[in-house]
């Protein structure tokens, strides 16, 4: 019996989930989602298991590293059932999973759509070597039999296939199979937006330590007036809702998440309603043409963009004030087709 195994962590990559589940007519007992980074989705027809193990690879403890890669043998073998498996997940970088990809019963991976990295012009398959002639990759051949690897790139050419939700993911990549985008069809929202309601979707920068917490807030408030100055220039029936929608990472009890939302609100109530977004899954809302987006870095401005939303990206206010190096700017490594649709704004 074969097993399936989906690397979940993003509304995006249950979409691609649930379309590949659609498309390869899999069996509910043979499917198994791993849930990281907090996400949280209730599906009565798939069998959700908690992916709690990190990657503490040690170099110079090689007794803990192999107590380690036990301990992953151990729990993919209880979830498993001992059973073969392929693994689906959306790129070769997640070094913990190098465990569950080398473990004796995988037999192969998939690629999944996850979001902007899938369209990168600057990511494409590299050719995996197995063995190259270097101290370390003989060091973990010989004590870890190659359970450990040193090699993998962001997208390795040894995938079975990619998944992608756009003839423009995955460019590059020989086998693939590309799904159509109705986001509605699995992911449901009763909300309605307004004509010209406002999502802003915000950044984990300064979760990840990419940017100071007073920093980021200045260029969020300056990003908002920039978009209202545009927004003054035009005149609508009835006044827009600001929703604020944070980054799964983000903790909206902190110190300066509150600090923000009181900032913004501030500026803006009473003549804009601000709300924090707690309405489900952005994703589900990809079919209202009436929403207007702002992003930062948020791959949720891809999919409104190619939907026919009007999409504002405010990267390059925060680039200057970034810590350590960032991704190349997103209207540079994104195809054309797409850029052209985003207003980038300065």
């Amino acid at each position: 019996m074969m097993k399936h195994i989906f690397w979940v962590h993003s509304y995006i990559t249950y979409f691609v989930a649930k379309k590949i589940i659609a498309e390869k007519k899999l069996d509910k007992k043979d499917v198994i989602f791993l849930k990281a980074r907090n996400f949280d989705l209730s599906d009565s027809y798939i069998d959700f298991k908690q992916l709690d193990l990190v990657y503490k690879f040690s170099i110079r403890n090689i007794l803990r590293n192999w107590r380690l890669i036990s301990r992953y043998d151990r729990w993919i073998d209880k979830i498993a059932g001992k059973n073969k498996y392929i693994l689906y997940y959306p790129h070769t970088a997640l070094r913990y999973l190098d465990y569950l990809l080398t473990n004796k019963n995988c037999q192969g991976y998939c690629l999944m759509e996850e979001g902007m990295a899938a369209y990168s012009n600057n990511l494409k398959p590299v050719r995996y070597k197995k063995v190259h002639f270097s101290a370390m990759v003989i060091k973990d051949l010989i004590m870890y039999r190659g359970r450990v690897s040193h090699s993998r790139s962001f997208y390795n050419d040894d995938y079975l296939y990619a998944y992608g939700l756009s003839e423009l993911a995955f460019e590059g990549f020989s086998r693939r199979l590309i799904f159509d985008r109705e986001f509605n069809e699995y992911l449901s929202s009763p909300f309605e937006i307004k004509e010209n309601d406002i999502l802003f979707m915000l950044s984990s920068m300064v979760d990840t330590g990419e940017i100071s917490e007073e920093k980021y807030i200045e260029s969020v408030i300056f990003s908002l007036k920039k978009y209202f100055e545009l927004y003054n220039q035009r005149q609508f029936q009835f006044p827009p809702t600001l929703y604020i929608k944070s980054h799964p990472g983000t903790d909206v009890d902190s110190h300066y998440f509150i600090r923000l939302m009181s900032l913004i609100k501030s500026f803006y109530t009473p003549k804009i309603e601000v709300k924090l977004w707690n309405f489900g899954p952005v994703e589900a809302l990809l079919c209202q043409k009436e929403l207007v987006l702002l992003a930062i870095d948020s791959s949720v401005m891809l999919y409104a963009a190619m939907n026919g939303i009007k999409v504002y990206c405010f990267q390059d206010v925060f680039i200057p004030f970034v810590k350590h190096t960032i991704n190349r700017r997103i209207e540079e490594v994104i195809p054309r087709a797409i850029s052209q649709k985003i207003y980038f704004i300065k």
